[in-house]
């Protein structure tokens, strides 16, 4: 997704939306959620590569990336002990598209759009 403009901090915002399952991932090990969320200095991220970018560019870029899970949060919470709250996992990017109607309301709150 491209978004021209969507504040004055950013000429524009280029979001990476990925269908994921959960099921069989390792919620703090997984590649894909460590790229999204991590804050390890070691792990490249998203957010890495925006900062990288935007020493380049004139104008700013703003990066964003959102996994948007399959398995319903339930489903994986009954399976893990001290598995992360659903509002963690949203706060990494992390969507569960069948758990309700309202996971492209916060995606889009999350990117300022609404």
């Amino acid at each position: 997704m491209w978004i021209k403009k969507v504040s004055n901090k950013t000429d524009q915002t280029i979001v990476f939306i990925e269908p994921h399952g959960l099921e069989h991932a390792d919620i703090d090990k997984d590649e894909k959620i460590q790229f999204a969320s991590s804050t390890n200095p070691q792990v490249i991220t998203i957010k890495k590569i925006e900062e990288e970018i935007n020493k380049k560019e004139k104008n700013k870029v703003r990066l964003e990336y959102f996994l948007l899970s399959a398995t319903k949060y339930k489903d994986l919470e009954k399976m893990n002990i001290n598995f992360p709250t659903k509002q963690e996992l949203e706060n990494k990017n992390i969507l569960f598209i069948k758990d309700n109607s309202t996971w492209l309301k916060i995606l889009f709150e999350k990117l300022g759009v609404v």
